[in-house]
């Protein structure tokens, strides 16, 4: 870990969250814009039914439940780093 969370100003905090949900906000629009009609307008049910394997064989590492309890204790690593009156933005 480069730092602890005491060490970041808040106001630094705050700025690069907004930096983060905007750019995640602009990904998923790209995906629902342009991906997403995209791929239903070019793939065939074939392809379909090729990515519903894939996805099903093997999930997704962020957020399957073998990751569950590993994710949960990270984020109440992070939640415990910040004092209770600084949660709320």
């Amino acid at each position: 870990m480069r730092g602890t969370i005491q060490s970041i100003p808040r106001v630094k905090l705050v700025e690069v969250s907004a930096q983060l949900v905007a750019h995640v906000r602009q990904h998923m629009g790209m995906e629902e814009s342009i991906l997403i009609p995209g791929a239903a307008r070019a793939l065939s049910q074939s392809d379909w039914e090729q990515i519903e394997k894939a996805f099903l064989e093997n999930g997704d590492p962020r957020f399957g439940a073998e990751n569950d309890e590993e994710f949960r204790l990270r984020f109440g690593r992070i939640v415990s780093l910040f004092p209770k009156a600084q949660l709320l933005i």
